[in-house]
């Protein structure tokens, strides 16, 4: 991978930290503290869905679509999980935060 795509994909966690605050992050590691992956849990996929699940109650949004833009796919489980817990839309586009 060139280097200036992993600075592009960087580009991602500073836009959920600035339009959501600098708390944003803190909360997000406290629930990975709370609930720590299994070894049973492993691969990449699942990694990628505990995560966007994660961040969406960390954030207390549905961040479905800020996800899918930064093309990481949210699978059909996950949908289901961040549609149960009833969150709203972020009022504006994520991905429109300047950096």
């Amino acid at each position: 991978m060139p280097s200036e795509a992993l600075w592009i994909r960087l580009v991602m966690y500073e836009q959920l930290r600035r339009a959501l605050g600098d708390g944003f992050y803190a909360r997000l590691h406290k629930l990975y503290r709370a609930q720590p992956l299994t070894e049973d849990e492993g691969g990449a996929k699942n990694e990628v869905q505990r995560f966007v699940l994660r961040a969406c109650v960390a954030a207390n949004l549905d961040l479905t679509d800020f996800f899918e833009r930064w093309g990481l796919p949210v699978d059909a489980a996950t949908r289901v999980a961040i549609g149960g817990l009833k969150l709203r839309a972020p009022e504006m586009d994520l991905t429109r935060t300047r950096i």
